[in-house]
């Protein structure tokens, strides 16, 4: 009879124990997004002046285009797809291809994000990438005034892309502030 008292008491003791890594795991992931959520919060915004002109040149090109924002993130979509994309590793071998949203060949994907700090990345910027079905124009000018960078890229198909379309938005891109 001690042995199954013994044994319920240990049974309650262990789910005692494992009740309580749980409450603590939840504690921590609670506290770990809220502050996530304060830095993103503190994070830089991009400029109303500079996103009302981004939206003209954008609508006057491509009338359809749609406007998604979420987490200081602002994308301007107009027929996009997704691709399957082999891309290469810094020695030149081809990675598996993986899903990567990009335009139809009359569509755009614009991209843009402003950053604390210079950019840190890489790549060296301006750079545009060959994606085989479109490339990809990349860009992040840094604003000393406010200590942040535009991280803008722009999906295009080569084809029909106007190139006076490409000029503005990269002048608008660099003049961001």
């Amino acid at each position: 009879m001690e042995y199954l008292v013994h044994r319920i008491h240990r049974h309650q003791t262990e789910g005692f124990s494992i009740l309580l890594r749980l409450i603590t795991t939840a504690c921590l992931l609670l506290i770990a997004n809220l502050a996530m959520a304060q830095a993103t919060d503190d994070e830089p915004r991009l400029p109303k002046p500079f996103m009302t002109k981004m939206t003209a040149l954008i609508k006057h090109y491509y009338p359809e285009m749609t406007v998604t924002t979420n987490d200081h993130e602002v994308s301007f979509v107009y027929r996009t797809r997704t691709f399957m994309i082999h891309h290469p590793t810094k020695t030149g071998q081809w990675q598996e291809a993986r899903p990567e949203q990009g335009p139809h060949p009359d569509g755009i994907l614009c991209r843009l994000r402003v950053q604390t700090g210079p950019y840190n990345g890489a790549a060296v910027l301006p750079q545009t990438f060959d994606y085989r079905y479109f490339k990809v124009l990349i860009m992040a000018p840094y604003s000393k005034k406010t200590n942040c960078h535009l991280h803008a890229q722009l999906y295009y198909p080569e084809q029909k892309t106007s190139p006076d379309f490409l000029r503005h938005w990269s002048q608008l891109v660099d003049d961001f502030e």
